[in-house]
């Protein structure tokens, strides 16, 4: 674990290490070419280009990096210690190889552009070209593809075992509720044909027909709560058939308000 925070930091380090050497090259040429600072400074938009390019390589980087810890398996070379580290840390390698080459050059500025260079061209070398390459060698190894198609079995097997999973629980749902509306359905269809009547019947007694239907409302809920009392208003409508309605479904709905969760829905009430 400390080895690996350890790698995070130098890769950080280093990352920050090759923009910086690429800023400057970049700025050197400008200025070589007798471009003025407020010129250098007014392409940052130009720039952007550059900026994307290093920010991909970035990120290329520690996609690499995620991918190989998840499957070292697949890939025994580019996922081992030894590698990591040196992949972390090739930028500064190139900065020590343009070090020594320029040894002996006369001027501090000729060795700065040299280290420079060799980190940029080591980093863009190791990181483009060489890492991908050892990886795609490793992904077509005999050993590495049987384990990637194993993966990928496996992988589908248990998205086919949470399917069947997720099937036999929607399946156990469907089959409690249709047992649950087969034990309401004996309790459930008197009161549905006679609150289907009360809302038939001529519009007397109003006292009377409310309380009814609220002790109608009250048994539902006990039964089965907010669902039965849904299912005994959907049954009682059914069983409506009379084509001058005295009493409006909406009138059960508003009497049913304060029944456990029941609560108005829809428009309000209304005579017909």
């Amino acid at each position: 674990m400390a080895s690996k925070r350890m790698l995070k930091v130098v890769h950080a380090v280093s990352t920050a290490w090759f923009i910086l050497c690429a800023a400057y090259l970049l700025t050197t040429a400008l200025r070589q070419a007798g471009t003025a600072w407020w010129v250098i400074f007014s392409l940052g938009g130009y720039s952007a280009v550059i900026t994307f390019f290093l920010l991909s390589i970035y990120l290329v980087a520690i996609y690499r990096g995620v991918r190989r810890s998840s499957i070292k398996a697949e890939y025994p070379l580019t996922s081992s210690l030894y590698y990591m580290a040196f992949y972390d840390v090739c930028p500064f390698v190139g900065a020590m190889a343009g070090l020594l080459s320029a040894w002996g050059a006369s001027g501090t500025v000729s060795m700065v552009n040299m280290i420079s260079i060799g980190s940029l061209a080591t980093t863009f070398f190791v990181w483009i070209v060489i890492d991908p390459t050892v990886g795609y060698v490793e992904m077509i190894l005999p050993s590495s593809r049987a384990l990637r198609h194993q993966r990928i079995a496996a992988a589908k097997a248990e998205q086919n075992r949470l399917k069947q999973h997720t099937r036999q629980i929607l399946d156990q749902v469907t089959e409690r509720e249709l047992s649950t509306r087969q034990k309401w359905q004996p309790v459930l269809e008197p009161l549905a044909k006679t609150l289907a009547v009360l809302m038939d019947s001529p519009y007397t007694d109003y006292r009377q027909k409310q309380l009814a239907v609220v002790e109608m409302g009250s048994a539902a809920w006990r039964l089965g709560g907010i669902e039965c009392m849904r299912r005994l208003r959907e049954m009682a409508v059914a069983n409506h058939k009379c084509s001058t309605t005295r009493l409006s479904p909406d009138y059960i709905s508003a009497w049913w308000d304060g029944i456990g969760t029941w609560r108005i829905q829809g428009p309000s009430i209304r005579m017909v």
